[in-house]
């Protein structure tokens, strides 16, 4: 992360470490391809983009199915040049546009993951989301999985957008 010479990481680390490492990327001013899912948590995905904007880095989330029979044929007539130039990251890097599966798409689609994990790990209760406030509010036992903060190891932490403990 220190190397002035790198401009962008790709965080491809077990899911509980994505958080941590796109948050620290930002931090030292990396852009970031981040493997999906986004994060472990709500709250986690909620950081990364945070961190994504406070630092005004480029953060895209590997949302591709690159081996599907579809999309090799898609690729293929991309490679044609008949849909003329297509932006990949390396592009929005250079450019500083969004990509298209931008950090915040990317903790939003994971969203609805966490909030079946929560609803399956409570039963299958039926459970309100607010996607403005990212708060479940007819459950406060499930709202507490969204704002439950996992610990990380001595020394790790992602309280105040992933600042480094000791």
């Amino acid at each position: 992360m220190k190397d002035p010479e790198v401009d962008a990481v790709c965080i491809a680390t077990c899911d509980h470490w994505h958080g941590l490492a796109t948050v620290w990327a930002c931090q030292a001013g990396k852009d970031v391809y981040v493997e999906k899912p986004t994060s472990h948590n709500i709250w986690e995905g909620r950081v990364m983009v945070e961190a994504a904007r406070k630092y005004d880095r480029i953060v895209q989330v590997g949302t591709q199915n690159r081996t599907a029979p579809y999309v090799q044929a898609a690729r293929d007539y991309i490679a044609s040049g008949k849909l003329g130039d297509i932006p990949l990251i390396i592009d929005c890097i250079r450019s500083r546009n969004k990509p298209n599966a931008d950090i915040e798409f990317g903790h939003k689609s994971a969203i609805l993951i966490h909030l079946a994990n929560i609803a399956t790990a409570l039963g299958g209760r039926r459970l309100v989301f607010d996607p403005n406030t990212e708060q479940i509010t007819n459950d406060e036992e499930a709202n507490n999985h969204i704002l439950r903060k996992r610990e990380y190891r001595e020394g790790y932490s992602l309280e105040g957008g992933g600042v480094r403990g000791t």
